[in-house]
């Protein structure tokens, strides 16, 4: 189906967005989500690290659910990103980006955690 100029100019069809963040540019043609988290990790990491550290983690999630449709393990949009990685290890995926991803998602729990508004959250049920 060819975009009309009419569809164009109204606003319809936009160019693609140009990327947010010269490290990832290379992901915005393969997949513009996941340049687009990655994006807002990097730039948040020096006011926001908590944040941060929870965007990476989807970063990796997002990436481990890409690895694994590319070996054809099938996932669930609520499976655990642990269990993704226990699955990839069993297909023989290799030991030293499955460890990063498992640290990676550790730090970011504790970082959930130990966020200023998880920590609002406890005392106000307190």
């Amino acid at each position: 189906m060819e975009i009309t100029r009419e569809r164009r100019a109204s606003g319809y069809h936009s160019p693609p967005m140009p990327p947010a963040s010269e490290n990832f540019a290379f992901l915005a043609a393969h997949h513009a989500k996941i340049e687009q988290v990655a994006a807002n990790a990097e730039r948040d990491w020096s006011h926001d690290p908590i944040g941060s550290l929870i965007r990476q983690r989807l970063f990796a999630e997002m990436l481990v659910r890409q690895v694994a449709a590319k070996l054809r393990i099938a996932t669930a949009p609520s499976e655990h990103l642990a269990d993704i990685l226990d699955r990839l290890e069993r297909a023989g995926f290799p030991d030293e980006p499955l460890a990063l991803f498992h640290q990676l998602r550790a730090k970011a729990a504790t970082a959930r955690r130990l966020s200023p508004g998880a920590c609002r959250a406890r005392r106000a049920r307190a």
